[in-house]
């Protein structure tokens, strides 16, 4: 990650971090390195905006911190299958027009998400659950 712009997490993550195939990436690993050329996470997991206990920083907040210009994360529980529609589209939308900047993050997620809405049915109050967790921090 040192190394990387951008980082992407598709996995499963708790208050202990980040659980991935080869063990997890805890918060505090994190804050201990240096992330220089940092500018783009994207938190594909549940809740990774959320505070899990008293006095404990979010996931997003730790990326935020690291150095990370730009989160994407979850407010709570997604699904899967609307993981993969709102990243794929988010990723379509931020390399539209003049490459990677050619829509900021922030426009990239509304669009993924309003796209995600289409998909599932946005005046379905039922769904809110699946399109109102995914947040855009930073610039």
């Amino acid at each position: 990650m040192e190394q990387s712009n951008w980082v992407h997490f598709a996995c499963h993550a708790s208050e202990h971090g980040f659980h991935l195939y080869d063990g997890r990436l805890q918060p505090q690993t994190i804050m201990r390195k240096s992330y220089t050329n940092a500018r783009l996470a994207y938190l594909s997991a549940c809740g990774t905006a959320e505070s899990r206990r008293m006095f404990s920083r979010s996931h997003a907040e730790v990326m935020s911190m690291a150095g990370f210009r730009t989160v994407i994360a979850a407010m709570s529980p997604i699904a899967d299958p609307d993981a993969r529609i709102v990243a794929a589209k988010f990723y379509e939308y931020l390399f539209s027009g003049s490459g990677p900047e050619g829509k900021s993050a922030a426009v990239a997620l509304h669009l993924a998400v309003a796209h995600l809405r289409e998909c599932i049915g946005e005046n379905d109050p039922d769904n809110v659950g699946r399109w109102a967790p995914f947040i855009h921090i930073g610039l």
